[in-house]
């Protein structure tokens, strides 16, 4: 069993990540959100990524979203000095403000470019390369194409969500689509990604797709952190050990927050996104974002969290 934590922007920061690893864990890799050519001279001047732990470092994927070969060759230098050895590129994003530019989604339509992204790649650097996608712009066959190209390349795996994008995160998800995948293209080794919410729907994607051994999750472990463990271990935590463990992470992610942060606005409003997802761990999660989405300081969330 092996389990990707997919990257949401606002969402799985370094701070998240950190705290994740050291109180949970039982994830075998960690992506960071995109980096695109839209922020490349703050990437330029600063460090890319803060200090991580050195077991830690080792299992996180650095994702790109480029539009071109200008951009990749940008990017590329970039997640070199990080000293990586993996990048993901994204052509899964669905909203709007990237495929307009050519990027995420868009680039399903592209599977010449794509090939000269993964070629590039792997002519002028020593990083592997996978790649994040959904199975269509508008059209559910657009992945076929694609994967038939990239079935020759240098690619370590292909992370499928299938839908397409213009479903953004709704939708029923085209289960077929991703076994026809599997059938058509067995070289490629290919994750599953897509609405694994609790440890019951991925027994039943399992069912249904019992030899896949590879799952990537994403807002099911921002709601709940422990999914990627009662998953792999089939047990849950006592409650009230579940709920000690719950308040220990929550308090380490605003104290990573925090030390990440520039100023104590920005991280309040950090704090206040991650419980979009987290509060739904808790025992009264309406009530409980409710008010931290009302607090007006740290220490209120705090108070909030230690009499939930």
């Amino acid at each position: 069993m092996e389990i990707h934590f997919a990257p949401l922007q606002g969402h799985t920061d370094n701070a998240h990540r950190i705290a994740h690893f050291q109180e949970i864990g039982n994830i075998d890799f960690y992506y960071t959100p995109y980096y695109s050519t839209d922020n490349y001279t703050k990437m330029s001047l600063g460090k890319p990524i803060p200090p991580l732990p050195e077991e830690l470092f080792r299992i996180t994927v650095p994702q790109i979203l480029p539009g071109n070969l200008t951009e990749l060759k940008l990017l590329i230098p970039f997640i070199q000095k990080m000293n990586a050895s993996h990048v993901n590129i994204n052509l899964g994003c669905p909203y709007p403000m990237a495929t307009n530019k050519g990027r995420g989604a868009a680039l399903i339509q592209k599977p010449d470019l794509v090939t000269a992204f993964v070629r590039y790649i792997s002519d002028y650097s020593d990083l592997t390369v996978s790649i994040k996608t959904r199975i269509g712009m508008k059209n559910d066959a657009e992945i076929f194409p694609l994967l038939e190209k990239l079935s020759g390349e240098n690619i370590q795996f292909v992370i499928i969500h299938p839908r397409n994008a213009a479903q953004l995160y709704k939708g029923q998800i085209n289960y077929a689509a991703f076994q026809k995948c599997k059938e058509l293209f067995p070289n490629l080794d290919l994750i599953y990604n897509g609405d694994i919410t609790s440890p019951e729907e991925f027994r039943r994607l399992k069912q249904m797709f019992p030899a896949q051994g590879k799952w990537m999750i994403g807002r099911g472990l921002l709601a709940n952190p422990f999914l990627a463990k009662e998953i792999k271990t089939g047990e849950k935590l006592p409650a009230n050990e579940q709920f000690k463990r719950l308040l220990a992470y929550s308090f380490r992610l605003i104290d990573e927050i925090e030390a990440d942060s520039n100023d104590t606005g920005h991280a309040f409003n950090r704090v206040k996104t991650q419980f979009i997802y987290l509060a739904e761990s808790f025992p009264n999660p309406k009530k409980t974002f409710k008010s931290i989405k009302k607090s007006k300081s740290m220490e209120e969330i705090r108070f909030i969290l230690n009499h939930v």
